[in-house]
């Protein structure tokens, strides 16, 4: 018997965000359930798990998104995943300095703000975890 898409999702999921994913513990009601099992099928099954791109890149497409629409809390999430499967500090620096350009010095700066601790941790140069123009 397969795997189910919303099992494979899980895992998934786990591999990219860490074990401690989804967070917050049980939903709180059926619509949140409901959510919760369609973005394990379609987001990490049906997307993180397609062949065409390597993890790497689809993490790094990910943070340039999360940055340019403003979502701190899912670019740490997705940070925080990359540092540990072997991603550095300076290479997520770099994600924010390149959308930077593309999405606007505020967009980076606040990304910087939001991993700030994250990075400092992991042992980033001072101009990266530093790193606040805008």
């Amino acid at each position: 018997m397969s795997e189910s898409a919303e099992s494979r999702g899980d895992t998934v999921q786990r591999r990219v965000l860490g074990p401690d994913h989804p967070p917050g513990g049980a939903p709180a009601t059926e619509a949140e359930a409901a959510f919760r099992a369609l973005a394990s099928r379609e987001i990490w099954a049906g997307v993180w798990d397609r062949p065409g791109l390597d993890l790497a890149t689809r993490r790094a497409i990910t943070m340039a998104v999360l940055i340019a629409l403003g979502h701190p809390e899912g670019l740490f999430a997705h940070a925080r995943g990359a540092l540990a499967d072997g991603m550095t500090a300076e290479e997520i620096g770099e994600i924010v300095m390149h959308c930077g350009l593309y999405c606007g010095a505020p967009a980076a700066a606040a990304a910087f703000r939001a991993l700030r601790p994250l990075l400092t941790d992991a042992g980033a140069p001072g101009g990266v975890a530093d790193a606040d123009g805008a």
